[in-house]
């Protein structure tokens, strides 16, 4: 499961907000990074999601990207623009080597928040969550995002859940039976937070531990995109 938690490792290799499909000005060219990189979180623009796709496969190439995890933002419910995984997937079909969607962001985000603030996160919400949850895998999504314990006011308002609350309990136990990766080093994120700035490198002290939990991703994804393929090819079987 790849949550916000990842973000923060990005450097300045796309504009914030996700990819655009329209030129950009020279500040915000493209620039090559010296060993291949992951992408994880990644908006696109979700009115233009054809456009976006190709955007992004032609920055890899500029930038040394070997993937992108597209993912919707943490939407509320009452957001006009919200949207999940659905308008994503279509777009990125084919891509599958180098762009993959998180889901979420614009169902189980909104049913986090609105669980925390009425206080209700009883059997039939809990139910309600992991059937949507499912889905979102079914259909096609590798994980879940974007999801949100704290994020500040920006595309969408600031937001606030104990990272405890029992919907990103099940969600984790979600993951574990359908096999998402999972990665949990709280040191490391709580030390990111307080030393890493978006835009600017890892800080070096954090070299070693930022390496061992992207090799732990990487090893449990080669098995887990293999097995997420197989599940794909059996469901076109049954609805053919």
């Amino acid at each position: 499961m790849l949550l916000g938690v990842a973000a923060v490792l990005l450097s300045n290799l796309l504009p914030a907000g996700g990819v655009v499909a329209q030129d950009q000005p020279p500040s915000l060219a493209a620039r090559s990074a010296t060993s291949p990189f992951v992408d994880v979180h990644t908006h696109p623009d979700s009115s233009q999601p054809e456009r976006s796709v190709q955007a992004a496969l032609e920055a890899m190439k500029l930038e040394n990207a070997a993937k992108i995890v597209f993912m919707p933002p943490p939407f509320t419910a009452d957001d006009p623009g919200r949207y999940d995984a659905e308008t994503l997937l279509p777009a990125v079909k084919g891509h599958a080597d180098k762009l993959v969607v998180l889901g979420g962001g614009g169902s189980l985000n909104a049913m986090i928040q609105q669980s925390a603030r009425s206080g209700d996160a009883g059997p039939e919400i809990q139910r309600k969550f992991k059937q949507r949850a499912e889905e979102l895998l079914r259909l096609g999504a590798v994980g879940f995002g974007e999801l949100t314990a704290e994020h500040f006011q920006g595309a969408t308002p600031y937001q606030s859940v104990s990272p405890d609350h029992p919907l990103f309990l099940l969600l984790a136990d979600i993951a574990a039976e359908h096999g998402v990766p999972t990665v949990e080093n709280k040191p490391v994120a709580r030390l990111l937070f307080a030393m890493g700035r978006v835009g600017e490198p890892i800080p070096p002290e954090l070299y070693q531990a930022i390496a061992e939990i992207l090799a732990f991703v990487y090893r449990t994804h080669r098995y887990y995109f293999h097995r997420l393929k197989s599940r794909r090819l059996e469901a076109a079987a049954l609805t053919a």
